[in-house]
């Protein structure tokens, strides 16, 4: 877990700005930020350690599914965005971006959560 508060510090540390962000190209429109904020550290109040360890390792295979990825994402039922990527280690995973606010006339998006699929 150090290893992944170093990842988040090194990400914020590459943004300007008080929240570190990704320009994901997935939506169909021209680049569109995603926010990493406070809202996915409810990972930290799971009561089982390797199941908070098991998702911050996926953590960096996040941010280049951010990153990467052109395929559009799906709705999921409660009006969020959810995308599915896989890690190195062929882990299938899944991302929920819900909306953000309007940053200079664009809409921003905001990490809600990642967890790996156990299907």
């Amino acid at each position: 877990m150090p290893a992944a508060y170093e990842f988040i510090k090194n990400w914020q540390a590459e943004c300007p700005g008080p929240h570190p962000y990704v320009l994901v190209k997935c939506f169909g429109e021209p680049l569109r930020k995603v926010y990493l904020n406070a809202g996915f550290r409810h990972i930290d109040t799971k009561r089982y350690v390797p199941n908070i360890a098991r998702r911050y390792r996926l953590l960096p295979c996040v941010k280049e599914l951010l990153e990467e990825s052109e395929d559009p994402p799906i709705l999921t039922r409660d009006g969020n965005l959810m995308l599915e990527g896989k890690a190195p280690t062929k882990e299938r995973f899944r991302v929920i971006i819900g909306s953000g606010r309007i940053e200079d006339g664009c809409q921003t998006y905001r990490l809600i959560t990642f967890y790996p699929v156990t299907e």
